[in-house]
């Protein structure tokens, strides 16, 4: 059974880090949701050779929800445990500046829905358990602190 490990600090060095996501805020606020066959999840993807973290997510927005986003700000990470050897996915918050016309994954060729919710709403609509909550409420944090939203 996969276990997810939700923790608001840096990676540890010795976990890999195989993915990078992003609490997407619209500037009035709104958290931006990926919907894939009716799961509701954040927006990002795997890192490429080369690639900065922050680069990947640029990049996975870009390809999934053709959206442009500034102001980053890391977020905590998440292990998971039971899928192979433990690794770390990362979590950021940003703004999203400009949401382009949905079309679909520029890599998977996958139509998916975006989801715009109220960041109270966020973190019971994200399928990720017990963790979204505590995602979107640090990412909440992170966002007010920034002055993102």
């Amino acid at each position: 059974m996969v276990k997810y490990i939700w923790h608001e600090a840096p990676v540890p060095d010795h976990l890999e880090v195989r993915q990078v996501y992003g609490v997407l805020f619209t500037k009035t606020g709104q958290i931006m949701l990926r919907v894939d066959n009716g799961f509701h999840g954040l927006i990002g993807g795997s890192p490429e050779p080369g690639e900065t973290y922050e680069e990947t997510l640029h990049r996975e927005v870009y390809e999934e929800v053709n959206c442009k986003i500034s102001n980053l700000h890391y977020l905590g990470y998440q292990v998971v445990e039971g899928d192979g050897e433990p690794y770390a996915q990362l979590r950021y918050v940003a703004r999203i500046d400009r949401i382009g016309k949905n079309r679909p994954d520029l890599d998977s060729g996958k139509m998916c829905e975006r989801l715009l919710v109220a960041p109270e709403r966020a973190g019971n609509t994200l399928d990720y358990g017990k963790e979204g909550p505590q995602i979107i409420d640090a990412a909440i944090r992170v966002a007010e602190k920034y002055k993102i939203i």
